[in-house]
């Protein structure tokens, strides 16, 4: 395996990782915790976590760009 195929192989583990994490983290049921925690508070913790998803979202669609970036630097 030479250097760039180690560098697209350390990105895809690393994406993988955190799809795992945020899969493992997001499992919480968000309708079970405003029904556990019903106010302004919940509301905020709530939202951050959306807004937290919209950037692990950014982030895996970086990796998958700089991935791209490095097999047509193979080719």
């Amino acid at each position: 395996m030479n250097d760039k195929e180690k560098v697209i192989a350390e990105i895809d583990k690393t994406s993988d990782k955190i799809h795992k994490l945020w899969n493992d983290l997001s499992v919480y049921d968000i309708e079970s915790l405003k029904d556990a925690w019903n106010d302004t508070t919940c509301d905020e913790f709530i939202k951050k976590i959306k807004n937290t998803d919209k950037t692990i979202s950014d982030i895996l669609s970086q990796l998958d760009l700089l991935k791209t970036y490095w097999q047509n630097k193979i080719n």
